[in-house]
């Protein structure tokens, strides 16, 4: 069952929807390490922290550069929803917790929903891993322990491949 902000991007993310087309699940969602780069940034103080973090290897650049190269944007934070004709990425507000926060500001990107070759899925620790290939290329992102990752990828599953 969607959390409370998964349902809230759904609904949100119509006035980026095209003629017809339907948001089927979404997920707020960051590259894989980012996490890890603001844990390494709360034991230096604020900005200065994250600069720490990116200093000792911890940016998640990797997946950015993964992504860009498939014409995906994994700005964090970030919901990703997929629909009947695209897998979408859109900027939001950062969530704070049940429900709260974490509003769609704009769109990131989108690439037609045919060129997701596959979604798998994975836990790691309390968060869940969930990774994208689109078009050959491996897009690692993390969710929170909450993150309905399931219902996304059966939504996925569930599209009529070409």
């Amino acid at each position: 069952m969607p959390s409370k902000q998964e349902k809230k991007h759904l609904a949100a993310v119509e006035p980026f929807l095209e003629p017809g087309e339907h948001a089927l699940a979404a997920l707020t969602a960051q590259a894989k390490g980012v996490s890890a780069a603001r844990g390494t940034a709360a034991g230096v103080a604020g900005i200065a922290g994250v600069v720490a973090g990116e200093a000792l290897g911890k940016k998640p650049g990797k997946e950015h550069v993964s992504a860009s190269d498939v014409g995906l944007d994994i700005s964090a934070p970030m919901a990703i929803v997929l629909t009947d004709r695209r897998l979408m990425t859109l900027r939001t507000g950062t969530p704070i917790g049940m429900g709260l926060g974490g509003a769609i500001k704009s769109m990131l990107s989108a690439v037609p929903v045919t060129d997701v070759e596959s979604i798998e899925l994975s836990r790691f620790g309390l968060g869940k891993r969930v990774e994208l290939t689109v078009r050959g290329v491996t897009i690692n992102l993390e969710c929170n322990g909450g993150a309905s990752t399931d219902e996304f990828a059966e939504a996925f599953n569930g599209l009529p491949k070409a």
